[in-house]
């Protein structure tokens, strides 16, 4: 394995007690500039100490998220110049790849003891991710911070985070607005944290936030046209690939993505959302620039309004992963929106041609924050960016229907007949009826789920004169049976004990019985039952289950669910 020792220079960070900052906008080269006084203020601040420099494009993109290993690389530009030298390997975790341009910057972090991974529940330690393309959440960055620029920080009964966001708050180094713990981070955010402290450090908060009260004046500034497109830079047909925000910083290399391996067969179906994974297609779009060619700045991808979903991974018609999009914290409505920005002139639609995408959704585990019986929807996917001939604003959006989707701790993955497709029917009491094979599994990322049946409707279709009666149903591994009701040619087996429909740990196999009559000098005499409605997220089916915490009464795939045996006399 590659081994490094850090020579501890500081190449992107000017001595912070070397001279008196000034904090005002006079340091502003960005097309983009942000409007707000107190982020304009931090920004160019960070600008004038070399700490930020923006992207090729001229643009600085105050209002896009920004990933964790975006944010490690700041922070550890914080670092001060008498950090003791250390030697790391560059696969410190198991998604870090030896050839990242991030990797010496996480590396060098988990060395100092900076950052040590996500806990996974029932994961060892040694091989927690870190997920360099997540959005970085306001504790982690208060966390990281305080760490870095050595601020002692007192234990506090509580959650994780709450010595940090308690100690920023009594350092006055935390965000005014006082966002949520797990608020994403955009750029702006990122820069009037980091001015905080470094002011804070130096004895010249009050100064800062008289600045940011509007004691000092700001400079008109007219917006900078954005350059024109490279026509030399690749586009995204090329096998060039975009980071996972496209907020690239100047001389860096691109982002090298987790990747996932996208479905083979990209077509849509209605199906269950596991906590804690990777979803399967959501929704496909083809868009179309007729009146000129359209240079793509950012994939936009808009739900319904959900609180599981952590991000969508956006692949081309090739099933290639363009990157992450996450969600758009200044979109308000009655919807969720998430964004991949596109760098400019890295995809362009010629005039008169479609251009096909997909989306994927990565969903938070329990203990971040996933909830099992959420609705997700695709409302519209579509691409937005500037027309290639006129520079003016341009979108075009798919105006498909999706299908919805629902998320759940547990997932039914078949149900079969586990016997022979024919039989022969008998008469008696308490005979078996028909046998259905019900097999799921937890999801990954679910911590208390418990999978089981709650209610079965089944099809009775009886030929010959054949009746029934006194039904039951019961299951391997079990003597216990529960009875049913028969209403016609409908068969409904309620309250199901859970030493029957338990099925989260091996597949069940469920048997009905009941009292079959048949009809003396009958030759043509059969029975057969059947689970017919799949149903859906807004309509019941014959198969009704629990994953432990939320009912649901819909199973994956088409009619019939399954058909059991045919009895024949």
């Amino acid at each position: 394995m590659r081994r490094i020792l850090a020579i501890v220079t500081l190449t992107s960070l000017l001595p912070v007690a070397a001279f008196a900052r000034v904090y005002d906008t006079s340091n502003l080269p960005y097309s983009d500039a942000p409007q707000d006084r107190s982020t304009a203020i931090a920004v160019s601040v960070l600008t004038t100490e070399k700490i930020v420099q923006g992207n090729p494009d001229g643009t600085f993109r105050p209002d896009a998220l920004l990933n964790r290993a975006e944010f490690l690389k700041i922070a550890m530009g914080l670092l001060p110049d008498t950090t003791p030298e250390v030697e790391f390997e560059l696969t410190c975790f198991p998604d870090i790849f030896v050839n990242a341009w991030y990797a010496p910057y996480v590396c060098r972090a988990k060395a100092l003891g900076i950052v040590e991974g996500n806990a996974e529940p029932e994961v060892p330690k040694d091989e927690w991710r870190f997920v360099p393309a997540r959005t970085v959440q306001y504790v982690e960055a208060l966390k990281i911070i305080q760490i870095v620029m050595g601020k002692p920080v007192p234990s506090i009964q509580g959650a994780w985070y709450e010595r940090y966001l308690q100690n920023a708050k009594s350092l006055g180094t935390h965000l005014p607005e006082d966002p949520a713990p797990d608020m994403p981070l955009t750029r702006g955010d990122m820069a009037r944290l980091v001015t905080r402290f470094l002011a804070q450090s130096d004895g010249e908060l009050p100064a800062l936030i008289a600045a940011e009260q509007g004691n000092i004046a700001l400079p008109d500034r007219e917006p900078e046209p954005e350059p024109e497109p490279d026509p030399e830079q690749p586009d995204l047909g090329s096998g060039s690939q975009t980071s996972s925000t496209g907020l690239l910083e100047e001389g860096t290399e691109e982002m090298e993505l987790d990747q996932f391996d996208p479905d083979e067969d990209t077509t849509v179906r209605q199906s269950f959302l596991g906590l804690g994974e990777t979803s399967p297609v959501l929704g496909g779009a083809s868009v179309f620039s007729e009146s000129q060619p359209l240079d793509v700045t950012s994939f936009v991808i808009r739900l319904n309004s959900v609180t599981s979903i952590d991000s969508l991974l956006v692949y081309d018609e090739d099933a290639r992963l363009l990157g992450r999009a996450f969600l758009d914290t200044l979109q308000q409505g009655s919807y969720s929106e998430y964004r991949l920005p596109i760098k400019r002139g890295n995809l362009t639609i010629p005039k008169g041609t479609e251009f096909s995408f997909y989306v994927r959704a990565v969903i938070k585990s329990e203990d971040r924050g996933g909830q099992g019986g959420e609705l997700v929807q695709v409302q519209r996917m579509g691409v937005e960016g500037n027309g290639a001939w006129n520079n003016k604003n341009q979108s075009a959006f798919s105006s498909e229907t999706f299908p919805s989707f629902e998320t759940a701790e547990s997932l039914v993955i078949e149900v079969s007949n586990p016997e022979s497709d024919r039989n022969f029917l008998i008469a008696g009491n308490h005979l078996r009826m028909g046998s259905f094979r019900f097999e799921g599994r937890n999801a990954e990322g679910a911590n208390n789920a418990e999978l089981a049946l709650e209610e079965l409707h089944f099809t009775l279709n009886a030929t010959g004169g054949v009746t029934v009666s006194n039904v039951q149903i019961g299951a391997d591994a079990t003597d216990q049976y529960s009875n049913c009701t028969v209403s016609g040619n409908d068969i409904t087996c309620t309250g199901i004990p859970v030493a029957i429909g338990t099925f989260e740990d091996r597949p069940r196999i469920v048997t009905v019985y009941g009292d079959i009559s048949v009809p003396g000098g009958a030759s043509s005499a059969a029975i057969q039952l059947s689970l017919n409605a799949a149903g859906s997220v807004q309509q019941s089916g014959a198969v009704r289950w629990t994953d432990g915490t939320n009912q649901f009464h819909w199973v994956p795939g088409e009619d019939p669910v399954a058909n059991g045996t045919r009895f024949e006399f």
